[in-house]
């Protein structure tokens, strides 16, 4: 069989050094933790000093295997036996390398012998443990760079299993609020090339001490906006710096997190970012988008249809909170729709149904009597001449309705006894009054605008005056 040479690159160090240089201090004690984490550690020590500008930390744990092979330390991206395990956080064979580079001195020390890195070059040595590996770095840093590197370890979410301390100073592990389990996008090593799949696996929820971040396996990736930090305990696919993922996996991890927890969703958080990413998702349940709805915008809500303007007007008389368009994505509304969460205003109030359908009523003497007052009312008022109908329709939602300058009363709702006046004397009674005001002040707007009100304020004190001056007006002829 024919062996194929690819040894066609070299690695400048100084190269690698530059690019590293411009990253935060942290970086290097991260990669190291993560690949003690790796192992079947119960305990690994931290010890950092600092002193005139330069600091030296030792990463020790206690593996019973150690550093499997020590070329693994110095050969870039060399394959290794946790790229097809999905719950080892390291793939990339590339974080020594970027932590090393911008080192005064390394070394390696482990069950499978030492490594020095020093400024006369690399160097080997038999020199062994009889179990677990110690890693130890001198780095140039600032004073404030030191002190990031204690806040870093300080974000770590520690593995209940290992036993972690910080300068001889145990660091508890925390415990989270919440797990759950779903499937989420990982990368595994499979045909000898490293590829994407869906795999179900656990996420931890964490309440952070101030802001909140993503983990993979309890080591920090990047800061994220949402009321919990989130553990997820696979390998998650990001770019090689491990700072960086997808907005598309950050959707739908926030997805599944808010499917967990919309119940302890509050109003001020329904409006939060992660939240309408989440809403935007196809993960989504109609559990959760119900529970955003009703948080965000509280249990009487429509949609806004703009063709049916008084259905609109009627919802916001009656205390609905109406949605246009244009208050959420289309990735919300499709499954706001496909979950049927949220009647429109047509549905709910759509006045347009009085006339659908509907049975023209002959009217009788008191009838006719009510329209000819209507019809003096609005001409005397506001000079418009109007037409007055009655209909039968018992499947619409209103007792009568105005537009187009018809005034139209559903006779099915109001039943025939309502024309008849309750006083023997008069054509009209309150009742009568009340609904013919209220639908004769159509003609200046809808319920919610000022100048509805006006009109029907209008109209009151033009029925008073009428009713003082011109008393036979109201009486039976």
């Amino acid at each position: 069989m024919k062996t194929i040479n690819r040894n066609w690159f070299e690695a400048d160090v100084e190269g690698l050094r530059a690019i590293q240089l411009g990253k935060p201090k942290f970086y290097a004690i991260r990669e190291i933790l993560q690949n003690a984490f790796d192992e079947s550690i119960t305990e690994c020590n931290v010890t950092i000093t600092y002193t005139r500008g330069k600091s030296t930390i030792t990463i020790e744990d206690n593996s019973p295997i150690g550093f499997r092979d020590l070329k693994d330390s110095y050969t870039l991206f060399k394959n290794c036996y946790k790229r097809p395990d999905p719950t080892k956080r390291g793939r990339f064979n590339f974080g020594e390398k970027q932590a090393f580079s911008i080192c005064e001195s390394a070394i390696i020390n482990t069950t499978s012998g030492t490594v020095i890195f020093d400024e006369t070059g690399r160097h080997e040595t038999n020199e062994k443990r009889k179990v677990g590996t110690e890693v130890s770095m001198i780095i140039e840093m600032t004073s404030e760079e030191y002190a990031e590197i204690f806040d870093y370890i300080k974000k770590l979410i520690v593995p209940v299993e290992i036993k972690f301390t910080l300068n001889s100073g145990v660091v508890k592990s925390s415990k989270p609020i919440q797990e759950f389990e779903t499937k989420l996008l990982t990368e595994l090593l499979k045909n000898n090339r490293m590829m994407c799949t869906r795999r179900n696996t656990k996420v931890s929820l964490h309440k952070p001490e101030s802001k909140s971040y993503l983990y993979e396996m309890g080591i920090p990736i990047c800061e994220i906006e949402c009321q919990y930090s989130i553990d997820v305990n696979q390998r998650v696919p990001m770019s090689s710096d491990r700072d960086t993922v997808s907005q598309a996996y950050l959707q739908d991890l926030f997805a599944e997190v808010l499917n967990h927890t919309y119940k302890d969703l509050t109003p001020e958080q329904s409006s939060s970012l992660w939240v309408r990413d989440a809403s935007s998702d196809e993960r989504i349940t109609k559990d959760a988008v119900q529970q955003v709805i009703k948080q965000r915008y509280g249990d009487k809500v429509v949609v806004a249809s703009p063709t049916d303007r008084i259905s609109i007007d009627d919802a916001i008389s009656k205390g609905y909170k109406v949605i246009y368009g244009t208050e959420l994505s289309k990735e919300e509304w499709k499954n706001i729709r496909d979950n049927d969460v949220i009647q429109s205003s047509h549905e709910m109030f759509g006045k347009d149904n009085l006339g659908y359908d509907a049975e023209l009523v002959e009217p009788n003497e008191n009838m006719q009597k009510v329209a000819e007052f209507a019809k003096y009312i609005q001409k005397k008022v506001y000079g418009v001449e109007i037409t007055v109908q009655f209909v039968k329709n018992k499947n619409a939602k209103t007792l009568a309705c105005y537009g187009d300058r018809t005034l139209t009363f559903n006779a099915s709702k109001l039943g025939m006894n309502f024309f008849e006046s309750d006083t023997e004397n008069f054509i009209v009674d309150s009742k009568i009054l009340d609904l013919i005001i209220h639908e004769l002040g159509h003609e200046c707007g809808m319920h919610t605008q000022i100048e509805y009100h006006n009109a029907i304020t209008k109209l009151g004190a033009e029925l008073t005056m009428m009713a003082l001056n011109n008393p036979e007006l109201f009486h039976k002829c």
